[in-house]
Order: C-alpha cells, then sequence, then structure tokens
C-alpha cells in the first residue's frame, strides 16, 4: 500500500538470562515488530519462549487472536519472569555464604561471594537498559504498538523495576557478606 504508515518497524534489543550448570549466561536477543511480523534473532539455541511456542500452535490463544505486537511483548514477559527463580537461587546462594561464613570462614568462600557480586552486576546491567526500552514502548504510542499491548508492556516495567530493586538489594547483602568475613579473618588472627 501506498500509505506511509504501513511502513513503521520497531527493533527491539534485550538480553536473555539464563542458569546453566549453576553459572549465569546471558545472550543477546534481537526482536523486529512490523504491522503484521514479529521476528526474532538469538545468538544460541535454546531459551525461555517454550511455553509461547505451545501457546501460538494452540487453536483460539490469546496470542493468536492479538496484533504482531503482543506477540513482541510475549518474549519480553517470559525475559523478565524468568529472572524471578534465578533471583531465588542468587538469595539461596547469599544465604548458605552467610551461614559458611559464620561458620568456617575460608578464602574459597570470599571467591564465592566476588563471582556471586559480579554475576549480580551482569543482571543489573542486563536489565536496567530493557526497563528503559519497556518504558519507553509502553508510554510512547507507536504506530506498530496496540494500545493492549501497551497496557500489558505497563506490567513487564512494574515487574523489572522489581527485579533491580531485588538485584540491589542481593549486592547489598553481598557486600556485608564480604565485611562478615574480614571481621571474622581479623577476629582469627587477633
Amino acid at each position: 500500500e501506498a500509505d506511509g504508515d504501513h511502513h513503521a518497524r520497531l527493533f527491539v534489543i534485550a538480553r536473555m538470562l539464563q542458569l546453566v550448570d549453576g553459572r549465569l549466561e546471558s545472550e543477546q536477543i534481537g526482536m523486529f515488530l512490523g504491522h503484521n511480523t514479529v521476528l526474532t534473532f538469538q545468538e544460541q539455541p535454546g531459551d525461555c519462549w517454550d511455553p509461547i511456542r505451545q501457546r501460538i500452535a494452540r487453536q483460539g490463544s490469546r496470542l493468536r487472536q492479538h496484533d504482531a505486537s503482543f506477540l513482541l511483548y510475549a518474549p519480553i514477559d517470559a525475559i523478565v519472569d524468568h529472572a524471578f527463580p534465578i533471583l531465588e537461587e542468587y538469595g539461596d546462594r547469599l544465604e548458605e555464604l552467610d551461614d559458611e561464613i559464620l561458620e568456617n570462614p575460608s578464602p574459597g568462600l570470599i571467591r564465592k561471594v566476588h563471582t556471586l557480586k559480579r554475576e549480580l552486576l551482569v543482571l543489573r546491567r542486563d536489565f536496567w537498559p530493557l526497563r528503559e526500552v519497556v518504558n519507553s514502548l509502553q508510554r510512547e504510542p507507536h504506530d506498530c504498538m496496540s494500545d493492549t499491548t501497551r497496557t500489558y508492556l505497563r506490567d513487564v516495567y512494574d515487574h523489572l523495576v522489581q527485579i533491580i530493586d531485588i538485584v540491589e538489594n542481593y549486592r547489598e547483602i553481598a557486600i556485608g557478606i564480604g565485611e562478615s568475613y574480614m571481621t571474622a579473618m581479623s577476629n582469627r588472627m587477633n
């Protein structure tokens, strides 16, 4: 069609995080939205999107009833939701480290604390820009983005704010654990 607004496009970049054998892995995901098209680009096979694929395959699913922008929202939402079990894992690790340092402060433990702090920085670094992207997607009208999708993106934005708060909390806890270790070591030397 000659109508200019059918050429509107949107390109979104996000990072998908996964715990693989206990290690945090981060992968860049590209998502392209046209009026009737969504393309996603991944670096590696394996993702957190199987439930979305199943919903697309199911007749009458909400994903099939909405426009293409809803299909852009779904993988972003999945990436964000997938962060919560990862954060739960980090919460458990921090608790274990805290207990171990109180019982037996060894040099191996402080390395674990540093690794945890580094990985929490990765989490923060990957989710901070996504928060800004989702914020602008849900606030600024765009020809490719339906009002329905923008409403759903508000929830995603709230979850991202929550994730960043949790990460900040965990970083403070990790710093505290590092300080506990130093105190325990100096007490031992005295």
